[in-house]
């Protein structure tokens, strides 16, 4: 007698519960659920990564396109592969910033915080 009297005020606790999280649950947005449930499972930083990718050419040009490539992006920092130190000198001293911001500029947010570049050991 008494385990039924637990278990029925257990079930009624939980009915209450459920009913207030459907009253607070607001419909979303297929978009939106995708973009936090690849969040939650870490895929959204490989899904900017490739972003980054595809427009790679686009930002630094054919020539250090060539030379380099984006190979890894991590809370804002994108790590980018070149073939040697003089391509890895050119594109940290001279156009880091302006990459950045082209590649913020094309994406349409604030993608990219920092970059550096690691050599290609190939």
């Amino acid at each position: 007698m008494i385990q039924l009297c637990i278990g029925w005020k257990m079930e009624k606790y939980f009915q209450k519960k459920d009913k207030k999280k459907r009253e607070k649950t607001q419909p979303r947005a297929v978009e939106d659920i995708l973009k936090t449930v690849m969040k939650d499972i870490g895929m959204s930083q490989m899904h900017e990564l490739n972003t980054i990718s595809e427009m790679w050419c686009d930002v630094v040009g054919d020539v250090i396109g060539q030379n380099s490539r984006p190979v890894g992006f991590d809370k804002g920092k994108l790590t980018v592969e070149v073939n040697n130190m003089v391509w890895k000198q050119e594109l940290e001293g001279f156009h880091r910033t302006a990459i950045i911001a082209k590649i913020n500029r094309k994406a349409g947010n604030k993608l990219v915080n920092r970059m550096f570049c690691v050599l290609n050991t190939k």
